[in-house]
């Protein structure tokens, strides 16, 4: 119960900026609550504010490590998405959120989330992101051929010639085990230049 006091007080001082009173409140805090786990990362967004943030951000990559061990998923996804404001193209981070949501049992949220990070790395033309973003999507939903031609166009981009095919001939495979034979043929006749004109 004084935890959650505690967080509703950071917040309200987050909220007014008053970043004597969240100190304050932060250091009484740390008094009172042996091990608390949130700890770093509110001290984080401190240090963040004040202008420090190497020592801002080495607090919340310690908070999102620590949040994940004691299995407070939700610490963790705020902590990684915190990252990713202040590191905008720290991929690891941004796909560890996906990986978070998952464990949680949140497969459809880690979809959508991939799904928005897709999109907003298709409009920084960023081959290597996307390539990662959609390999997370197919270990999601391997019977997706849209997501795995997409892989195909993407590895192409990035000149990975004998990925191209596999992922290819897979789909091609996929389609001819459903007896969609001319789906099959045309997938084949239209994927087949990536990979043989590269």
């Amino acid at each position: 119960m004084i935890i959650e006091e505690i967080r509703k007080q950071l917040r309200m001082a987050m909220r007014k900026e008053n970043w004597g009173e969240y100190y304050d409140i932060l250091e009484h805090a740390a008094s009172q609550i042996k091990g608390w786990n949130e700890l770093s990362y509110y001290q984080a967004i401190l240090f963040l504010k004040k202008g420090e943030k190497e020592v801002g951000l080495d607090l919340l990559k310690e908070a999102m490590v620590a949040a994940e061990e004691r299995n407070n998923f939700a610490l963790a996804i705020a902590t990684a998405a915190r990252i990713a404001t202040e590191e905008p193209n720290n991929l690891d981070v941004r796909l560890r959120r996906s990986d978070l949501y998952i464990t949680m049992g949140l497969t459809s949220a880690a979809y959508e989330y991939l799904l928005r990070e897709f999109d907003l790395y298709r409009r920084r033309n960023d081959p290597h992101a996307l390539y990662y973003i959609v390999k997370k999507m197919i270990a999601i939903d391997p019977s997706n051929l849209d997501l795995s031609l997409n892989m195909a166009k993407i590895l192409a981009r990035l000149g990975r010639k004998d990925e191209v095919r596999r992922v290819v001939e897979s789909a091609v495979f996929t389609l001819q085990g459903q007896g969609k034979f001319d789906e099959a043929a045309q997938i084949q006749k239209e994927y087949r230049k990536l990979y043989e004109e590269l």
